[in-house]
């Protein structure tokens, strides 16, 4: 009887160590799991994008000094983002607040060795610091507020009569964008192709995800 009960004590106890055992590992996988997310989230993605353009596109890194970056809605299985120059001026309105969430106005940026990228980023909202780095790289063009708001001539003739007129839009159809298809469970894999315009994910080569 004693000898059952020995043998009733040591289950239990093998029993408390295999769900201890249980706990930790699945505990040490959860974090795994969330660290591997975290190190291929959307941010790190563009973090990847800057670095090799900025290595493999000198072409326009020697001659321009601000990009932009643009969340393609082409697929939900690949991160697809396009790579430019920003050529033309951002207009600003009234309608951009410090603390709003533009949907067509950059809000977030990276300096890269003294280039500029730029990108809208849903969660974050528009700052001082991002305008302060526009301004800098001399790219706002605040004609709009500024007559909005009445510090110019309500018509544009007499604005344009005194030199005060919007900035011309650019337009060189030589430029081309470079599309990047990352994957969403590694972001180190990766395939690019420069275009002038892409409308489908088959247009572009895709990367092979585990």
């Amino acid at each position: 009887m004693a000898n059952l009960n020995t043998m009733k004590k040591a289950q239990s106890k093998y029993t408390v160590l295999l769900v201890l055992l249980f706990i930790i590992v699945s505990c040490s996988t959860q974090k795994l799991d969330l660290k591997r997310i975290e190190l291929n989230s959307k941010s790190h993605a563009i973090n990847v994008i800057i670095r090799d353009y900025y290595n493999s596109s000198s072409k326009y890194i020697n001659k321009y000094n601000v990009f932009e970056i643009q969340k393609e809605k082409l697929s939900d299985e690949y991160y697809v983002f396009s790579v430019y120059p920003r050529i033309n001026y951002l207009r600003v309105n009234k309608e951009l607040i410090v603390g709003s969430y533009p949907e067509k106005f950059p809000t977030n940026f990276k300096i890269n060795k003294k280039k500029l990228f730029l990108w809208n980023d849903p969660e974050k909202a528009l700052g001082n610091e991002l305008l302060q780095e526009m301004d800098e790289y001399e790219i706002l063009d605040s004609i709009d507020y500024r007559h909005e708001v009445g510090i110019y001539y309500y018509d544009w003739e007499s604005n344009r009569m005194i030199g005060l007129e919007r900035r011309p839009m650019i337009i060189d159809e030589g430029i081309y964008s470079t599309y990047y298809v990352i994957c969403k469970n590694d972001i180190k894999k990766f395939k690019k192709k420069k275009s002038t315009g892409i409308s489908s994910i088959k247009e572009l080569r895709l990367p092979k995800c585990d």
